[in-house]
């Protein structure tokens, strides 16, 4: 059981293998995966970008854990681009891995510590 509360849902495709498409050509075979997470708006640093003129003003920087989770699942990591769904809005988000605790009990209560871009819809 997470010692945080789930607000959000994050989605992510990640390869199996390849296979053809109906001309023959390989094309890679991909699966969801669903991540259990809890974000919150990070007020604490904005990326200079975000300042410049003409940046996208609704895009949202989140931080927070993957619920659940002591690790990611394999071909989900850094710059992992997915889908979200956070407290009912829906959106691109963009997966940013911060330094993890170096305590492993930490990790097991609280999850993979996350932080991310979230784009909504």
């Amino acid at each position: 059981m997470a010692a945080l509360p789930q607000n959000a849902t994050l989605t992510f495709q990640t390869a199996t293998g390849t296979g053809t498409d109906g001309f023959g050509n390989p094309v890679a075979t991909t699966v969801s995966v669903e991540l259990p997470a809890y974000l919150t708006a990070d007020r604490r640093s904005r990326p200079s970008d975000m300042l410049m003129p003409g940046a996208d003003l609704s895009v949202q920087i989140l931080r927070g854990n993957i619920l659940d989770k002591t690790t990611l699942p394999a071909g989900v990591g850094h710059l992992s681009k997915g889908r979200a769904v956070i407290n009912g809005q829906a959106g691109d988000f963009e997966l940013i891995l911060p330094v993890q605790s170096p305590f492993a009990a930490v990790t097991a209560v609280l999850g993979v510590r996350i932080q991310g871009r979230f784009s909504p819809d």
